[in-house]
């Protein structure tokens, strides 16, 4: 988890210099004064496992392994979709904030088997939404 998160850190910190997604005057060689620029970071697309790793959620093995609902593993074959209680991104913001503000390990493990849910850098960039995975104001 840690390894990925360097690899992350860097690309959300080019797309933080460009402001909050809003955007942002660049200057250009044709354009001394600038273009507007907007910068955001599409949906994630991945395969289940790195999606899973690069959006903080845990893996299919843990108790919470939806990262879209809050199914338990023992409610797998639960075909009646009514029951789930779907996550809601600000509700995962605040559980991933609560991990990485626990400075022990055991705390976090915790935290993580508690929620399914652990702190990736894509959450500072104001506008992804951990759940739907795309901006909350929509492309």
């Amino acid at each position: 988890m840690i390894t990925i998160f360097h690899l992350i850190e860097p690309v959300v910190d080019s797309f933080l210099k460009y402001g909050d997604g809003i955007g942002q005057l660049v200057p250009t060689v044709r354009h001394a004064d600038g273009i507007w620029v907007h910068v955001k970071i599409a949906p994630l697309i991945a395969d289940l496992e790195g999606a899973r790793k690069v959006n903080g959620f845990l893996t299919t093995s843990a108790t919470y392994f939806c990262s879209f609902c809050l199914c338990t593993s023992a409610q797998m074959e639960d075909v009646d979709l009514s029951a789930w209680r779907l996550r809601e991104g600000a509700e995962v913001r605040t559980q991933a904030d609560r991990w990485l503000n626990t400075p022990t390990k055991s705390g976090r493990e915790a935290l993580a088997t508690q929620y399914g849910v652990r702190w990736t850098p894509l959450l500072c960039l104001p506008y992804w939404d951990p759940v739907k995975h795309r901006d909350y104001q929509g492309f």
